[in-house]
């Protein structure tokens, strides 16, 4: 696993947790009758409409459960990651690896937010090639250290 996809692991559970709950909801609105029309064709169909309800609500319920695995998840990853961040030496490093992996920022936005020594932001392509430096620091310090490796 590389450096970026390890640090990557943050947005991938807060995607999963977005679509999980995505599911969730529409399962719910369907279950209450709220859900979006659609074209369907008559079946005749042998449970009761309660018991399409129940088993709706059940689906989401079971949902749920999936939904605050991966938040319990997310918040031990986040925490673990930001640990790890953290015991790099650069502070640049740290700065560009946080606000862009834990806090989701772009580059160009990192770019913005980071202010050089004396006072003036940081142009994009220096960011960029800092955020390189920084994986490469991460993935010599952090991943090599655990046994991961490319």
């Amino acid at each position: 696993m590389t450096a970026k996809e390890y640090l990557r692991q943050i947005k991938n559970l807060e995607i999963k947790i977005a679509q999980r709950r995505s599911e969730r909801d529409q399962l719910i609105a369907d279950a209450m009758g709220n859900g979006s029309p659609r074209l369907t064709v008559d079946k005749v169909q042998s449970s009761a409409a309660g018991d399409q309800m129940g088993d709706k609500l059940a689906d989401a319920a079971d949902i749920q459960h999936e939904i605050d695995w991966l938040i319990n998840k997310l918040i031990a990853d986040r925490h673990r990651i930001i640990g790890e961040i953290h015991t790099l030496t650069d502070a640049r490093y740290i700065q560009i690896l946080y606000l862009h992996y834990v806090e989701g920022k772009k580059l160009e936005d990192v770019a913005e937010t980071m202010v050089k020594t004396n006072g003036k932001s940081y142009s994009y392509d220096h960011i960029a090639s800092l955020h390189g430096l920084a994986l490469q620091e991460f993935d010599r310090v952090i991943l090599k250290s655990h046994g991961n490796t490319k």
